[in-house]
């Protein structure tokens, strides 16, 4: 612009000068203002479209997380009511066990009863077969006919 100055350019084309140089201007910064407002936009766009994102995901992992806590939830009722079961069972088995010895220790009783019946009629047995081998149990009628 100096040099048009010191050609001594007439004002009005100085103003002309001036003026497109300030239409272009107004024209950079119109553009300047539609270029930062559409990259405000986009960040905008960018920042609702991560926190829907977010929100969404969010949502996906709590819905997730009420599965498992069902899930869990079922699966502890299911362990109670097999710790209920395993108790029983196990008092069933205590019970089983005593009925058990109970019977072995009664059959034991019957069984040793048993032996002792046979040992006594076998010690019976044997005194008999003593005195009959000693001669002290024969009949009179079997004496006398030896004698004679």
């Amino acid at each position: 612009m100096q040099k048009i100055c010191v050609d001594e350019t007439s004002t009005e084309v100085m103003k002309k000068i001036v003026q497109e140089a300030q239409g272009k201007l107004v024209n950079m910064l119109v553009i300047k203002q539609r270029a930062d407002e559409e990259a405000c936009s986009l960040v905008d766009d960018t920042a609702v479209r991560s926190r829907v994102v977010v929100v969404d995901e969010k949502k996906l992992v709590l819905a997730e997380d009420d599965k498992l806590k069902e899930k869990c939830s079922e699966l502890l009722k299911k362990c109670e009511v097999l710790e209920k079961k395993n108790r029983e069972l196990t008092e069933k088995f205590k019970n089983g066990v005593q009925c058990l010895e109970t019977e072995l220790l009664e059959a034991s009783n019957k069984e040793q009863e048993a032996a002792n019946e046979r040992r006594k009629k076998l010690e019976g047995a044997l005194k008999n077969c003593l005195k009959t081998c000693s001669g002290e149990d024969e009949p009179a009628s079997k004496k006398t006919k030896q004698e004679k």
